[in-house]
């Protein structure tokens, strides 16, 4: 360990105090009720991330228009204000045990595969290319794509390019969630820029 001698000392992000410098990276960890609340399952799955020992966590892809702009079947949701004491239960079990939590705001864009699979149109900045070829689908199991993704049925996927009303509506989804998340008791939040959601679509 005396090359990670700094590892379990204090630290600071910002003007955020942390016990140590471990931090949980976000997943989406599949936990959350069907209909996006913060049930025993996820609390429980994240306080013992917290006994652990863990100086932050941060709970990953986090919906700001639940159920819409969704990636996973059993993702937690952060649209409406009725989501907050579920997610305060959580904060509040994650620092009993020292540890801080913050969460990340995800809108998944082009594989919102709910809206997919419930018929909705599927909000885009613009419309995406067709995707390349690739193998990696030859590697995967029939079984281990149902585990991420529920079948559409065969309804078909149509995509909305945002006009700018719309992108004020995205900006204020991720504004009204980041409010809700300091009332829930979150110690910070990070932005989902990444993969194909909606905002590495700009």
């Amino acid at each position: 360990m005396s090359d990670y001698q700094h590892l379990l000392k204090p630290g600071k992000i910002g003007g955020l105090s942390l016990r140590n410098r471990i931090i949980m990276a976000p997943m989406g960890s599949n936990y959350a009720e069907a209909d996006g609340h913060c049930g025993e399952r996820i609390q429980a799955y994240y306080e013992e991330r917290a006994k652990g020992g863990v100086g932050l966590i941060t709970m990953g892809v986090v919906s700001v228009a639940f159920p819409a702009g969704t990636a996973e079947p059993y993702q937690v949701g952060i649209s409406k204000d009725e989501y907050i004491p579920g997610l305060r239960a959580l904060t509040d079990r994650v620092h009993k045990h020292g540890s801080k939590i913050s969460l990340q705001l995800q809108h998944a864009g082009k594989t919102s595969v709910r809206d997919m699979a419930e018929g909705r149109e599927v909000w885009v900045p613009s419309m995406p290319p067709s995707p390349p070829p690739n193998d990696m689908m030859k590697s995967v199991t029939l079984k281990e794509i149902s585990t991420f993704v529920r079948p559409s049925k065969d309804v078909p996927v149509t995509m909305r390019v945002m006009d700018k009303a719309d992108i004020q509506q995205m900006v204020q989804w991720f504004a009204d969630a980041a409010r809700r998340a300091k009332e829930a008791g979150f110690d910070g939040i990070e932005i989902h820029a990444a993969h194909t959601y909606i905002i590495p679509g700009f």
